[in-house]
């Protein structure tokens, strides 16, 4: 029940001010809650996804006070909705309930292909963040400027990764970081930094993982 308590604390946090549409950003971004956190909140994502293949991932939608969930093809509603409050608790379910809304991509399917991405993307300079965005159902690259797109489309072509998959955008540097609790725009569900300046565990940089 404490891993429950968590991970809905978390999707709470960080998809209730979820990007349901490219280019938004999120006002008034909750702190990031530490690695061990996301390693929770990433596991149970897997689960839902194990009991229904088709589960793409989720957001909260501010206007409805809905969890809407991304399913790729059909999946029995029921199923699915059990399956969320196995791995999260009832309380993820808010008071406008879950709406299912078409998703291109499979939590299997991104996590897959995000294995390959962020080493890839980590290779350009320029980058300095990396997700699965499972508020966005795609991947997620953040550059520091415009210049550095093409060569990241390109690099990621090169693996073969479908581009259609990958959201790319321009973020700005990202600098100065204490600690994994400071914020960082677009919102997404475990962003993964490159910064040198940071002293972490990690070589030239920390990792926050869902």
């Amino acid at each position: 029940m404490r891993l429950q308590r968590i991970a809905a604390s978390i999707l709470v946090s960080l998809l209730g001010m979820a990007v349901a549409v490219p280019n938004t950003v999120a006002q008034g971004v909750p702190s990031l809650p530490d690695k061990a956190e996301y390693r929770v909140m990433r596991d149970l994502l897997e689960g839902v996804s194990a009991e229904v293949p088709q589960f793409g991932g989720l957001f909260v939608e501010p206007e409805t006070n809905s969890l809407r969930v991304f399913v790729k093809g059909k999946a029995d509603e029921v199923r699915l909705e059990r399956a969320l409050v196995t791995a999260f608790g009832q309380d993820i379910i808010p008071p406008g309930g879950v709406e299912v809304v078409p998703g291109e991509f499979t939590i299997a399917e991104l996590s897959r292909w995000y294995a390959v991405m962020k080493e890839t993307a980590f290779s350009v300079e320029g980058v300095i963040g990396t997700s699965l965005s499972e508020g966005r159902n795609r991947l997620f690259v953040a550059v520091e400027n415009e210049g550095v797109v093409e060569e990241v489309r390109e690099a990621l072509m090169g693996v073969s990764i479908p581009m259609d998959m990958v959201l790319i955008e321009v973020t700005g540097p990202i600098g100065g970081f204490a600690s994994l609790r400071d914020p960082v725009r677009p919102m997404h569900g475990g962003v993964e930094l490159y910064n040198p300046s940071v002293n972490t565990s990690t070589s030239g940089g920390c990792t926050c993982e869902c």
